[in-house]
């Protein structure tokens, strides 16, 4: 991701705008996108895990989840909360202004893939709730690649 964390609840590698092209370019990228203004990076990395049947998670934008089924194994996740909660949630974290917090809430959501399976997992109440549902998702896709 070319932006540094803002927090310590935020783990990614941070590299600059043209150090990102570059990891493009050279196919160092499963995956890549941009958005909000930044590049964000899937590391090829996650093929030696998705070989030896680990479940890899990734927080993707949804402009690149056709493609990464074409290439991986895909389970969407969509989390959903009600726009009040998100709005709050993005202020909170401070990382943007209210008019672009207003105008990222504004945007017409793209469309799920319908031939990848999804689950939906609501985080409109506590976290830790959202968090086990997501935990326990994971356990049982892992689980169902074991078998």
């Amino acid at each position: 991701m070319t932006r540094k964390p803002v927090s310590d609840l935020e783990d990614h590698d941070t590299v600059t705008f043209d150090e990102y092209l570059g990891l493009v370019s050279k196919g160092s990228a499963a995956l890549s996108w941009q958005a909000h203004g930044l590049g964000y990076i899937i590391p090829k990395t996650i093929e030696n895990d998705l070989e030896v049947g680990k479940v890899v998670a990734c927080n993707v934008s949804r402009t690149i989840i056709a493609d990464a089924a074409n290439k991986y194994p895909v389970h969407v996740v969509n989390i959903v909360a009600e726009l009040e909660l998100r709005a709050k949630r993005l202020a909170n974290r401070g990382r943007e202004n209210e008019d672009s917090i207003r105008r990222r809430l504004a945007r017409e959501p793209i469309a799920l893939p319908t031939d990848i399976p999804t689950t939906e997992i609501s985080n409109n109440g506590e976290m830790r709730v959202g968090i086990k549902a997501l935990v326990d998702l994971l356990v049982s896709l892992q689980t169902q690649n074991q078998e």
